[in-house]
């Protein structure tokens, strides 16, 4: 009988997390208090539980006091989130796959992630949606994920400002994907994109593109897109529509209608169950249109992605957007190894060269128990409560 070989395990994983971390991050010892390792150990701990730094701090032997630790990380972050962001893809990149990095174009999904938050309204770096779980207010990131063959690799990330464009932030990660050498095929984006100014952008910068068609106009008259939803109007089409971005005016702290921009894209409707349609705005995209519907549902396996990074975050009510965006990087950090993993150590290669993924040997949470055990040990988390004597007065 065959001895299977063990390839990975919990200590190696956490190991090579932990180093990762403190070498991505340029992580320093804080006095002698916090050395670089224990701040890494407590991160990808508190990331791996759901809990924030300096409660976690409290119950470990092997860290000292919560402030101590609030400290560190203070001392860690660099002076602007510019800088820190430059860490954090530094880490992200690492961990993409070498075919992905040097191959052939790719197909990309870009898409939102909003962190509710319950604090004051002016805080810096929260931005205005609408309500969901209680609050007008986020934390806002935009991501960039590289679709490639059931991989989803994070290559992009910048936090989101609704007061501004969106061109803003799907400028910064295209801008992003292409110093770090990824090389975009076609972009699928979700319906909050759908922008004259960035049907603009994408058509300068030549990157065929994908997002749903938002309806507009009188349904009864047909007007604007509504004519594009309706059961006889499937196939493709030309549109162009003119429109008046409203730019964020510093000086006077509201929005204003800047000049007017005239785009054309061609409108994809295809076919559903019982009479109803889907229609997509499209550019310099030759696929079919049941084709077009098809590689569009793949950008839903971001949504799965969406609820891993919640799986792995941290918790924290700190009002600095630098501490916000980085439990989001390391959430995204852990995330991105664990797909590292499945692709270069556990994917069985087949006789064509390709990788044939097996995500039941690993799944995340698994991954994420694993951080736990070997980190409680590390840390030495308590696994009791101390109770204090009292003493009572006696009558006498």
């Amino acid at each position: 009988m065959r001895r299977s070989h063990c390839k990975i395990h919990a200590q190696l994983v956490t190991t090579t997390l932990v180093s990762h971390l403190v070498a991505a991050l340029q992580l320093r010892a804080y006095q002698t208090s916090v050395p670089a390792r224990l701040l890494a150990r407590l991160l990808l701990l508190a990331t791996a539980t759901g809990r924030s730094l300096s409660a976690l701090a409290k119950d470990c032997a092997a860290a000292p006091s919560d402030e101590s630790v609030r400290l560190a990380l203070r001392y860690q972050l660099p002076a602007t989130s510019l800088l820190l962001l430059d860490h954090l893809l530094d880490a992200l990149h690492h961990l993409v796959p070498p075919p992905v990095r040097r191959g052939r174009p790719v197909g990309c999904a870009i898409d939102l992630h909003f962190r509710p938050y319950y604090g004051a309204k002016d805080t810096p770096g929260t931005c205005g949606a609408k309500k969901v779980a209680g609050t007008k207010r986020f934390w806002g990131y935009a991501t960039l994920v590289v679709l490639q063959r059931g991989l989803r690799l994070t290559v992009g990330l910048c936090p989101v400002d609704t007061r501004q464009s969106l061109v803003v932030a799907v400028r910064t990660l295209v801008a992003q994907a292409r110093r770090k050498g990824i090389r975009i095929k076609w972009l699928l984006l979700d319906r909050g994109f759908y922008d004259a100014q960035i049907v603009q952008y994408l058509q300068d910068q030549q990157l065929p593109f994908v997002m749903p068609l938002i309806r507009r106009g009188n349904a009864a008259a047909g007007t604007g897109t509504q004519r594009f939803f309706r059961a006889e109007a499937v196939g493709w089409h030309t549109y162009a529509w003119t429109a008046r971005p409203r730019f964020w005016d510093e000086a006077k702290q509201k929005k204003r209608k800047g000049p007017a921009l005239t785009v054309q894209i061609d409108v994809c409707v295809v076919a559903r169950p019982r009479g109803k349609v889907w229609a997509f705005a499209c550019w310099n995209i030759g696929w079919e249109g049941a084709l077009v519907a098809q590689r569009y549902r793949s950008r839903f396996g971001i949504e799965t992605s969406y609820r891993q990074l919640g799986e792995c975050l941290a918790l924290t009510t700190s009002k600095d957007e630098r501490v916000r965006l980085l439990l989001v990087g390391v959430a995204l950090l852990v995330r991105q190894y664990w797909v590292w993993v499945h692709y270069m150590e556990l994917a069985q290669v087949q006789a064509n060269g390709h990788r044939q993924l097996q995500p039941q040997r690993l799944r995340l949470q698994a991954l994420l128990l694993w951080l736990v055990l070997t980190l409680a040990r590390a840390v030495r988390l308590r696994l009791e409560i101390v109770l204090g004597t009292t003493h009572e007065k006696s009558n006498t």
